[in-house]
């Protein structure tokens, strides 16, 4: 029992403090992304084209307008979070995913359907990312990087529980009426939940929590157009599009890339099984990592087992367990970076401003993810050959993760 409680205290440190619940708030929302998620999204691909009459380049390229088009508004979504309480905001923004997907429920037309990819892409995927970060760095400093981690677990737990869920309610109520009961949840039992508990701190409540940490001080904190000024903020929003680009790619296009290797879907699966696993434990390892190491350092190491795992699926794919352990490498690195690469920006930038400075990142990130599926299917040409799609991302991994390592904090020349 005490070697149990000594790991629960250094997961969970001062136990009492009421920003664990703000925390487990953050998890919450971080899971109910996943409708906005290109995993969850693709399972609904395939009823989608048959009921619109769409082929597969164009509905890739429909979504990948969607999702530019809405990271171009995350700015100003980014700066209403600043403005806002957490709870407040998140909760607004379940109540809108809730109508994206009652939205795409009804779709029978091109513009519907991209209606509501725009929709769910700017709150699943860009709005949630925001507003979960801008709750957690208000409640915490000293313990940022493990209270971040628990609530990046929310998008793991959503990989691993939505493609089960969606499955099963296709069964039972085909897929329309999966979103109708995911968006009636939304509003009935999930929305209120956050409105209710999702408070911010009190400032008596944050100087428990920092202890003999640093306090921060107004001149720490960057306004978005000060952060805009510094070169490193383009660098490192590059250097962090490479993920979600390569990832998003190949998860839209995973019953592909699988066929491709004389793999059947179920071989997908498998990989979705070791992603989601490796990505909790990637998740907390970030957490700790960042709290003792310079957060380019951490997102250095966490890149290099994504190229890892591109080169295992394409140089073994006759391997029994190739899928799992190429879901595992990139599952962990996707977890570890999206530690790693939330919290360099109130680092580099200081917390006061990061919904803004966030909502920009988010842009430049969802770009990327945008033009991830049809850069795969231009590189796979017109015969489908996902397999040759794997080395140049892995190396575009290996390379971003040695850049990245220049990428000091504004004003200093050497280490962080």
């Amino acid at each position: 029992m005490a070697l149990i409680r000594g790991a629960l205290q250094r997961v969970f440190p001062d136990p009492g403090y009421p920003g664990w619940i703000a925390a487990g708030i953050g998890l919450l929302c971080a899971t109910l992304s996943a409708p906005g998620q290109s995993f969850a999204l693709s399972f609904y691909l395939e009823p989608i084209m048959a009921e619109v009459g769409i082929s597969r380049l164009a509905i890739s390229t429909l979504y990948s307008i969607a999702t530019l088009a809405a990271a171009l508004v995350l700015p100003f979504v980014g700066a209403r979070a600043d403005r806002t309480t957490g709870g407040r905001y998140l909760g607004t923004v379940l109540l809108l995913m809730a109508g994206g997907m009652l939205f795409l429920a009804a779709t029978t037309t091109v513009w519907m359907l991209a209606v509501a990819f725009f929709a769910l892409r700017l709150l699943g995927q860009g709005a949630i990312g925001i507003g979960t970060l801008t709750l957690t760095v208000r409640w915490f400093e000293r313990y940022r990087g493990r209270a971040f981690a628990m609530v990046a677990l929310g998008y793991a737990i959503g990989e691993v529980s939505f493609p089960s869920a969606i499955l099963g309610m296709f069964g039972l109520v085909g897929w329309r009426g999966s979103l109708v009961a995911f968006a009636g949840a939304y509003v009935v039992i999930f929305a209120p939940l956050v409105y209710r508990l999702g408070r911010d701190p009190e400032p008596r409540e944050l100087a428990r929590e920092r202890g003999d940490a640093r306090e921060e001080t107004p001149g720490d904190s960057h306004r978005l157009g000060g952060a805009l000024k510094t070169p490193v903020f383009y660098g490192m929003a590059l250097v962090q599009t490479v993920s979600p680009l390569v990832i998003t790619a190949l998860l839209f296009h995973q019953v592909g890339l699988f066929r491709t290797l004389d793999r059947d879907a179920g071989a997908a699966a498998q990989a979705m099984v070791g992603y989601g696993i490796a990505a909790v434990v990637g998740t907390y390892l970030a957490g700790f990592l960042v709290e003792r190491v310079a957060e380019r350092i951490a997102i250095s190491i966490a890149l290099l087992p994504l190229g890892a795992g591109l080169v295992t699926l394409w140089s073994v794919p006759e391997w029994g367990p190739a899928p799992v352990v190429y879901g595992a490498l990139i599952g962990g690195s996707a977890g570890a970076l999206k530690i790693a690469g939330a919290l360099v920006w109130p680092a580099y930038y200081g917390p006061r401003h990061i919904g803004a400075i966030k909502g920009a990142v988010t842009t430049i990130r969802n770009a990327a993810t945008a033009a991830g599926p049809p850069l795969a299917a231009l590189l796979a040409g017109p015969t489908d050959n996902f397999e040759q799609v794997l080395l140049p991302f892995a190396a575009t991994a290996v390379v971003a993760s040695g850049a990245v390592l220049f990428l000091v904090p504004p004003g200093r020349s050497g280490s962080a």
